[in-house]
This record gives C-alpha cells, sequence and structure tokens, in this order.
C-alpha cells in the first residue's frame, strides 16, 4: 500500500499523468512492485533447471505487463483529479478516498488473477520447453482438472491428441482463461487415438469464441511469454516481437502507448545493464576470470575462466597461419561480445574423483551452456560431420554432470566456408545420421558466427 500511495501522491502533486513519468521513481516503484509480486508467481513454477534465457524472457514479459498495467492504472487515477462541477482540482483527501476502488480492482482483484495466470503460464512454459527436447517421440495430451469445477468448453477439449507440431498447439495450450487448470502433457504414441486436427481446432475456436476469451490464444512455451500479446493492457498494431515495447509496426510518436513503449523500453535497458554490470562485477572480484570487458552501452560482457583449456603448447596445430583452436574460441567469443551478448569461455579442467579429466562444454552465453566447433577445412561433409561428433561430445558432457546443453556454435574464421543452403543440408544429414544409428537428436539451436561479425541462428 506504502508504493501504491507514493504513486497516488506524486500523480496528485503533479495534477496529472504523462507516459514518460513512468520512468519517475514514486511511478517505477508501482511498476516494480506489482513485477516482484507477479514473478514470484513465476519462480514458484520453476521447480528445476531450465535455460537462464527462458527465465529472463518470462521476467521480462512480468515487467512489460507491469508497466502497462501501471499505465492505465495512472491513468485513471489521473481522470479523477478534477472536480466535473467547479472545473478544479479536488482536495487530496477526497481525490484519495475516490481512488480507492482503483487500487482495489488493480491490485486486489485483478492482481490475483494475473498471478493464478503467470503461475500456470510459467508452468506451461516449462514444460514445452522440456517436450522440445523430446521432439516428435511423444504426443501431447491437453487434459483438464477433471472435476465439477471445469469449464464445459474446456471440457471439451480433455484428452485431445496431437502431435508436437500441429498447429493446435499454436493458440490452444493451456491457460485458456483467467484461473485455468488444464495443462498439457506427454503420452506415449499408440497408447490413445491421434485426435483429427481440423476438429479439434474448431474445439479450441469455440472454446474461446466470445472477444474477452480470444486474447488465450496464444502457446506460453513457444512464445516464451507469460501473458497473452493481446491483453488489452498492452498496445494494438504493433507486430509480433520478443519484447512488446520494442515493437514499431505501428509506432505514432504522439500515441501516448507508443510513448509509454518508449518509457518502458529505456526502463527495461537500463535495469538490464545494471543487472548485467553486478554479474559482471561478481566476475571481477572473483579472481577466476581473465579477457574481461564490458560494454556500458549494451551490458554485453566477455571473460575467460582461468580454466579454460589452452592449446597454445609450441607442437599445436595451427589454422589460417597463426590460430590454434584456443585462439579460434576467443575470436568466436569476441564476436558474440561485439552483437551484445554476454559470453563466457568456460571452467574445463573438471576431474572425476579417481583424477580423470571429465568432457566439457566450451561455452557460457546469455545464461546457456554451449559448445564451440571452429570450422577449419571446407569439404562435402565437413559440417555434418562436426554436427554428428558434437552431438555425442553434448552427451558424453551431459552424463559427467559437467554441462546440459540443446545448442551448438561454429565458428567460421573464413567466411568463405559458410554457406547458408549447405548449413540446412547439412543439418537434414546431421538428424538423418543420428536417428539411424539410434541416437538422439541433442542439438536444438545451431549459431553459425562469422569472423566478419555476422551471426546465423538456426533452429533443429
Amino acid at each position: 500500500m506504502d508504493v501504491w500511495n507514493r504513486l497516488v501522491q506524486h500523480i496528485y502533486t503533479v495534477k496529472g499523468f504523462s507516459p514518460d513519468m513512468l520512468a519517475n521513481a514514486d511511478v517505477k516503484a508501482a511498476i516494480d512492485e506489482t513485477c516482484r509480486i507477479l514473478n514470484q508467481g513465476v519462480d514458484s513454477a520453476i521447480k528445476r533447471n531450465v535455460p537462464q534465457e527462458l527465465i529472463d524472457h518470462l521476467h521480462n514479459d512480468t515487467f512489460l505487463f507491469s508497466g502497462f498495467k501501471t499505465y492505465h492504472e495512472a491513468r485513471e487515477i489521473s481522470a479523477r483529479l478534477l472536480d466535473t462541477e467547479t472545473g478544479t482540482f479536488k482536495h487530496f483527501d477526497k481525490f484519495y478516498d475516490e481512488v480507492r476502488s482503483i487500487h482495489e480492482r488493480y491490485n486486489q482483484n485483478y492482481l490475483r488473477a494475473e498471478y493464478n495466470f503467470a503461475v500456470q503460464s510459467s508452468q506451461m512454459a516449462v514444460r514445452w520447453h522440456d517436450f522440445e527436447q523430446d521432439g516428435d517421440r511423444y504426443l501431447l495430451q491437453y487434459r483438464t482438472a477433471n472435476d465439477g469445477l471445469v469449464r464445459p468448453e474446456h471440457q471439451a477439449l480433455h484428452n485431445t491428441t496431437l502431435p508436437i507440431g500441429d498447429p493446435f498447439w499454436n493458440d490452444y495450450t493451456p491457460p485458456l482463461g483467467w484461473n485455468c487448470r488444464c495443462t498439457v502433457v506427454q503420452v506415449n504414441r499408440g497408447k490413445y487415438p491421434e485426435s483429427d486436427s481440423a476438429a479439434a481446432i474448431r474445439a479450441g475456436e469455440e472454446a474461446t469464441a466470445k472477444p474477452k476469451q480470444q486474447i488465450f490464444r496464444f502457446n506460453p512455451g513457444k512464445t516464451e511469454r507469460i501473458f497473452p500479446p493481446k491483453h488489452p493492457y498492452f498496445p494494438k498494431g504493433c507486430g509480433d516481437c520478443q519484447y512488446r515495447a520494442q515493437r514499431r509496426l505501428g509506432y505514432k510518436p504522439d500515441n501516448p502507448m507508443c510513448q509509454a513503449c518508449n518509457a518502458l523500453t529505456e526502463c527495461m535497458r537500463k535495469a538490464t545493464i545494471e543487472e548485467h554490470r553486478k554479474a559482471f562485477d561478481k566476475l571481477v572480484a572473483s579472481g577466476n576470470y581473465t579477457d574481461l570487458e564490458f560494454n556500458p552501452q549494451t551490458g554485453a560482457y566477455k571473460a575467460t575462466h582461468v580454466g579454460h583449456i589452452s592449446h597454445d603448447k609450441p607442437n599445436e596445430p595451427v589454422f589460417f597461419g597463426n590460430k590454434t583452436t584456443s585462439q579460434l574460441e576467443k575470436d568466436c567469443a569476441v564476436v558474440f561480445f561485439k552483437n551484445g551478448n554476454r559470453v563466457i569461455l568456460r571452467n574445463e579442467k573438471v576431474y572425476s574423483p579417481d583424477g580423470k579429466q571429465l568432457s566439457a562444454l566450451d561455452l557460457w552465453l546469455n545464461g546457456s551452456v554451449l559448445d564451440i566447433r571452429s570450422i577449419t577445412e571446407h569439404n562435402e561433409n565437413t559440417i555434418r560431420n562436426a554436427l554428428v561428433k558434437k552431438n555425442d561430445q553434448i552427451h558424453r558432457a551431459e552424463k559427467a554432470g559437467t554441462g546440459h546443453s540443446d545448442k551448438l556454435c561454429l565458428y567460421f574464421h573464413d567466411v568463405s566456408y559458410f554457406d547458408k543452403k549447405e548449413i540446412q543440408k547439412h543439418i537434414g544429414g546431421y538428424k538423418e545420421i543420428t536417428k539411424r544409428y539410434g541416437g538422439k537428436v541433442r542439438i536444438k539451436k545451431l549459431y553459425c558466427v562469422l569472423s566478419n561479425n555476422e551471426i546465423y541462428e538456426y533452429d533443429i
């Protein structure tokens, strides 16, 4: 309540509200408090290790939701400033008594439902991440709580069973409404009959047919978002980018919602840079890292752990004239850094209790662990073979407990070795060979990093 009182007092003191005030300390405190409560729900739903990148996206989404929620709330509060009969500003006590109902509506009634939705939605986002690791090995099945409290339109979707790639899941992955308790589970192929996709989609459309229900047509896991992109708090006509406050499809400088987007984007940018600065300072203070560099404009940083294995001995092979594999890895890290990423070359000196060195992965990138393979030659199967070999190394590292990853980086010092069409062909060959010999396709995302500072990403 203290935070809300500060918001009300500030609006009364300046006698109004404008979008740029979202950056004001008193207004920002209200945003942060709402975000803190919603993130408690998000964090309570994450009960196992998931990529930090996913967690960051979910937290960013709650911040933007909190920001636009506070924007609408503050506008309503501001609208009560004037006495319509006299045209003068109300006495503060009268004004405060009138706006208390706004607090109850936004920060008690609405917030309770939004918190529950954040819990359900983040649970689904984590589940979806797990589903993607197994690919199409299982079917997915929609399940309700299957009790007397289930909404009839949701019950109509109970036991809908379809592959993970079916378009049904794009729009009808739960939660499909406020306080929805539905979920999705994996089931073995053949245990349940596969549903008809078109019929399932029609049932989904009927379940969300009312205008206020249609906003829930999204997939929290695929979009890595907590709240529906078409929630009325958010601006309309802004496309479908990862961060709504950075959308510019319908940008109009004089539109208050666009101005609010700008203010929230800047708040999030500054907060993110400060958070990254603190993480970087911890690396510096630890004394365990070299090659340290921080970019205060982007929040990007790079570092190399002292335990990262160096292949710089006199007899080590060199490529491209004078580059060892260690130097190529560092060059790759620099490209990531220049593109605004946080990148650490990891400690690879990890040993078993009997002193045997364990397989470890090279790189930490924005919260995820991955391995690097420098492409030092160019023949018909170089890239395919690199993918197959690294697939096995990722498996060994996972078994050794030194890192779990579903990502790989290929570094092209000679950019002529990189060809977009060849990459797609070799991805197909890697998947085919791995499956042919009974293996699991472990690489889900491929980064192709070029020495000219270009980065290409491929979903596998």
